[in-house]
């Protein structure tokens, strides 16, 4: 079983567990229930940590042209000096990029 599997789904529970057990507490603990504004406000905020996260996990991280010349002329930014090549995959290596070894980009 490989074990990066299970890291979505494991930060997803983290997330719930941390966020609905503390929302239980806080019946129990000082200063007291929350107010109802307050719960929606909190389990809103909680839903879009959570559609952003899913976002950023499932968006494609892209790609680069092979050659140089495939670039637009307007992505072209004039004196950026020698075209830099990645030996792994092929392909022009924009500045401070780096080749990903988990997507092989």
């Amino acid at each position: 079983m490989e074990w990066g599997r299970l890291a979505v789904p494991s930060v997803c529970g983290l997330i719930f567990f941390l966020a609905y057990s503390s929302q239980f507490l806080f019946w129990f603990l000082e200063p007291g229930p929350l107010e109802k504004h307050q719960v929606i406000r909190f389990n809103v905020l909680l839903v879009c940590l959570l559609i952003t996260y899913a976002r950023s996990v499932v968006t494609d991280p892209g790609h680069l042209p092979q050659k140089p010349d495939e670039r637009p002329e307007d992505e072209r930014v004039k004196g950026e000096g020698r075209t830099r090549w990645c030996r792994k995959c092929q392909s022009v290596k924009p500045p401070r990029a780096h080749h990903c070894k988990v997507c092989k980009r």
